[in-house]
């Protein structure tokens, strides 16, 4: 079952059709393990706004000093260690600026645990065009959640597969703390929203003091 080093190199194909892109605005170094999610990236910035950089986050240093580090899409919970998910959360730190800001977002775990009323179950998800859903094959054994996928798309299938560690954002405090941040609070996703224990996606913020 892969983890984050597998995972963009098996999603880099579908990964825009699965999660299409806002408008970006600003210039931001994009940071992944996978050579092929960050060709997939640099295809797509029309506006050459991107710089990216091939880079493990749980054991190399980020480039820095940066205001701002936004670990997306619950990748830190592909790092199944805590030990290293707390190598992770302080590679960031050491790359942040006084008073720069590090969010991290993360699945809900309640929310999963929720869902699974068994320990399997699947799910489809329609999205639009013609012919094109997603999959989902879903097996939970807290704290381990993997998921088999398969897209399809007008006839065509891609399988995909996942493996993380449900990680709460009291976890993810404890990490941030031992790397010398300050928490700033916690969110419903990325857009900053109250707290909803509803919520599938969830961040912590924090900053550096010095």
């Amino acid at each position: 079952m892969a983890n984050y080093e597998e995972y963009g190199r098996q999603f880099a194909s579908v990964y825009d059709a699965l999660f299409p892109r806002s408008q970006v605005t600003a210039e931001y170094i994009a940071v992944d393990v996978s050579s092929e999610m960050l060709s997939g990236l640099k295809a797509n910035d029309h506006d050459q706004l991107i710089t990216p950089l091939k880079a493990d986050f749980v054991s190399d240093r980020l480039p820095g000093p940066a205001d701002l580090i936004i670990c997306v899409c619950a990748t830190l919970g592909m790092v199944i260690d805590p030990s290293a998910q707390q190598d992770a959360i302080s590679h960031a730190a050491d790359s942040l600026a006084p008073g720069g800001t590090l969010i991290v977002e993360t699945h809900n775990p309640s929310v999963v645990r929720d869902m699974h009323v068994e320990t399997r179950m699947t799910l489809a998800v329609p999205y639009e065009g013609d012919r094109r859903a997603l999959v989902s094959f879903s097996q939970l054994e807290d704290p381990a959640w993997r998921v088999e996928h398969c897209w399809i798309d007008a006839g065509r299938a891609t399988f995909m597969q996942e493996c993380s560690r449900l990680t709460e954002l009291a976890e993810i405090d404890t990490y941030a703390t031992t790397a010398g941040l300050q928490r700033i609070g916690h969110y419903s996703g990325l857009a900053g929203r109250e707290l909803d224990p509803r919520a599938p996606l969830v961040s912590g913020s924090y900053r550096r003091i010095a």
